[in-house]
């Protein structure tokens, strides 16, 4: 342990008193006595210990806010009315007219709702549900999601690649059928006209309904549907017609 040496008064190696006297320069040290003092110095400071990480805190949410013309205030503004993400922001189409933000999200559950904001005040002057939407617009929407493959993600475009396939499978067995017809074979015979008169009315009935309905919704099905039954009555007609004429020529 070091002995502590008390020095006189005078003595240029004493401290400064507690009154805030200059204190004098001290004597330079020799290089082993330098040494030896930062060996000391090392020894007696305390050892590192070692930092425990600190927790990430989440980034702060920048509030809401900003001049109406900016796209983030009308985006605030269309958040408190409800919508989030995935919008889009279509700018007015001339100075009377509002901004609007809508929903795009086409995969189910849809998001379709939509506002107007005005592009002077940055306030929501209208609202649109797609709860509010008639029932034939959401089978609209939801019929033309279908169709393209992004209502039900993978599962419907597996659906659809299954139809395509099919109908690809029905056209191949229409041409066999048609180049089989009047074989000696069975199949592929065309069905005789009124055939349908046949077919149990628990069956014919239920499946009038589905036609007809499918055919009401999907118009470009339905019309042509609608041609080709009215093409085949009218020739059956003019067949049955000559049928008995015939008849009666030949008694």
């Amino acid at each position: 342990m070091a002995q502590v040496t008390s020095h006189p008064r005078n003595s240029p190696f004493r401290r400064p008193d507690s009154s805030g006297a200059a204190r004098p320069p001290q004597p330079r040290l020799t290089a082993p006595q330098e040494k030896r003092r930062c060996r000391s110095n090392r020894l007696r400071s305390p050892r590192p210990t070692a930092r425990r990480p600190r927790p990430r805190r989440s980034p702060a949410r920048r509030p809401c806010g900003g001049r109406a013309g900016r796209p983030c205030a009308r985006w605030c503004a269309a958040r408190a009315q409800g919508l989030s993400n995935p919008v889009e922001i279509v700018p007015p189409a001339d100075s009377g007219t509002a901004y609007v933000v809508r929903q795009i999200q086409r995969s189910w559950p849809e998001k379709q709702d939509s506002v107007a904001i005005d592009p002077a005040t940055g306030k929501v002057t209208d609202t649109l549900r797609f709860a509010d939407y008639p029932v034939l617009a959401k089978l609209t929407r939801w019929g033309i999601d279908a169709h393209t493959g992004s209502l039900f993600g993978i599962v419907n475009q597996l659906a659809l690649a299954a139809l395509a396939l099919a109908l690809i499978l029905m056209i191949l067995w229409g041409y066999r059928m048609g180049w089989q017809r009047g074989r000696a074979s069975a199949f592929g015979r065309p069905v005789p006209r009124g055939a349908w008169q046949h077919v149990p009315p628990h069956i014919l009935l239920p499946l009038a309904a589905t036609v007809a309905l499918l055919g009401y919704f999907v118009p470009l099905l339905g019309i042509p549907l609608a041609a080709f039954l009215a093409t085949d009555a009218v020739l059956s007609e003019i067949a049955h017609r000559r049928g008995k004429r015939a008849g009666t020529i030949a008694s």
